[in-house]
């Protein structure tokens, strides 16, 4: 079973870019699409949950996980102002070329936004939870969502029929 972790947008109030979707019949996805176990990792980061040390002093304890919303944060913050950007683009000539391209530019800046939010997270600059003592001490650091950087690194963006 192929796991992934991906988020939505809402796209009211920007019709063009909604248009441009229609008309092209695709999708722009954002998230963990292609990498099942960094998805699940993934997954229990963003909504919380129970899950099990897989290394150090602690390995194969449980622990609480608290939800760190990134994917959500991410399109809150820096998404309309993407979009608004996108749509502008698309206001000055709409053609099937330039929207298939404007999407792949939405994917990618979308997908920047949210590794963005990732870097925020680990270097505190949002009020989310912080590491536990116990996790500090397995990882050696209190960076929450980064320990070896590929959840950050799986972040990706696919424009999709």
């Amino acid at each position: 079973m192929e796991f992934t972790v991906k988020t939505k947008l809402d796209l009211s109030g920007f019709r063009e870019v909604e248009n441009a979707c229609k008309a092209l019949s695709k999708k722009v996805e954002v998230g963990i699409l292609h990498d099942a176990e960094e998805a699940k990792i993934a997954s229990l980061q963003h909504y919380g949950g129970t899950g099990v040390y897989q290394y150090g002093p602690f390995k194969g304890q449980e622990v609480d996980v608290p939800p760190r919303p990134f994917l959500s944060h991410a399109m809150d913050f820096y998404g309309k102002d993407i979009l608004k950007q996108e749509a502008q683009k698309l206001e000055r000539g709409f053609t099937a070329e330039n929207a298939e391209s404007i999407l792949n530019e939405t994917g990618k800046n979308l997908m920047y936004a949210t590794q963005e939010t990732i870097r925020e997270y680990a270097g505190h600059q949002h009020a989310y939870p912080y590491n536990s003592e116990r996790t500090v001490e397995t990882k050696g650091k209190d960076s929450p969502l980064i320990d070896t950087g590929k959840m950050l690194s799986s972040i990706e963006y696919e424009v999709t029929e």
